[in-house]
């Protein structure tokens, strides 16, 4: 037990004030002195011993899987907080994707599709998933580009990446804006997309984002990366 189980010695006082008569004429006819080995450093040892616990000491994260599909997992986490605490998450995890501006010097092209989840079409850039292990989010933006806009582009700058919802989902979406633009008929777009391009000048953009117009989120946000240095005045 002395190898599995910590044992520290904290040592005390011996104060005749604070003891009985009979104690204290026993403990003077034994000779036994007052004494006082209180002290905090004696403490450090079990400070020391507790500080040192490392991560993987702390309790594992335990995970339960609901959903599995290639493009798609949905699990309950387990999950040990960096304050101490210990909560269950649910983690969605969809593949990582990518968002398309399509530009030239005065209008952007945005395509209004039908979202059968909210019953709405709504303004949107391209965008979409990328295969997983065998895209890059550039190839994904060519190939999103062509389907969903019947577009291509000699140039697709980089605009960073954003997180759509982490409070819950870890749904990673890379942003390109994509310049010199042609028309492209080499992809077809899936049987459930319906969508029309959509002409919208640049002046204009920022507008329609405050009247309602545009509320999708990933839109609005690659849109602010790409023109927020115009003067929609």
């Amino acid at each position: 037990m002395k190898d599995t189980v910590p044992v520290f010695h904290f040592r005390g006082a011996l104060d005749y004030k604070k003891i009985g008569l009979g104690n204290k004429l026993m403990m003077k006819k034994m000779k036994i002195p007052e004494a006082d080995f209180v002290s905090k450093d004696q403490i450090k040892p079990l400070l020391a011993s507790l500080g040192s616990t490392k991560p993987a000491d702390k309790p594992a994260s335990t995970t339960t899987k609901i959903y599995d599909t290639p493009r798609l997992t949905i699990e309950t986490r387990h999950v040990h907080l960096p304050n101490g605490k210990d909560r269950n998450y649910l983690f969605v995890q969809p593949v990582p994707a990518v968002c398309i501006l399509p530009t030239d010097e005065t209008h952007v092209y945005l395509i209004k599709q039908y979202r059968a989840v909210i019953k709405e079409y709504i303004l949107e850039v391209p965008a979409g998933g990328m295969d997983n292990g065998s895209e890059t989010p550039l190839e994904c933006a060519k190939r999103e580009l062509a389907e969903e806009a019947r577009l291509s582009a000699k140039e697709f700058v980089p605009k960073g990446y954003v997180y759509s919802t982490p409070g819950f989902c870890t749904e990673k979406l890379w942003l390109f804006e994509a310049r010199g633009l042609a028309p492209c008929e080499d992809c077809a777009r899936d049987e459930d997309e319906i969508i029309d391009v959509v002409k919208v000048p640049k002046a204009e953009v920022f507008a329609m984002i405050d009247r309602g117009e545009i509320v999708d989120a990933k839109t609005i946000a690659l849109l602010t990366r790409s023109l927020a240095n115009l003067n929609s005045d």
